[in-house]
């Protein structure tokens, strides 16, 4: 996960977005979940998007 890699999350916290994801917030996306439980701010989401997004057209 690529917050955790940035450290701006800890596993535990993602353990704890992905339960809640999986359990209340089944048609959320996990960062808008760990955003609404205040485990992550908007500024790391869009960091981690964009990482993502890098990886995605690199590795196509």
């Amino acid at each position: 996960m690529i917050l955790v890699d940035l450290g701006v999350l800890p596993h535990s916290d993602l353990s704890h977005g992905l339960d809640m994801q999986k359990s209340t917030f089944s048609e959320k996306l996990l960062g808008d979940v760990l955003l609404e439980e205040e485990l992550v701010n908007p500024e790391a989401i869009e960091r981690a998007l964009v990482i993502q997004s890098r990886r995605m057209t690199t590795s196509t």
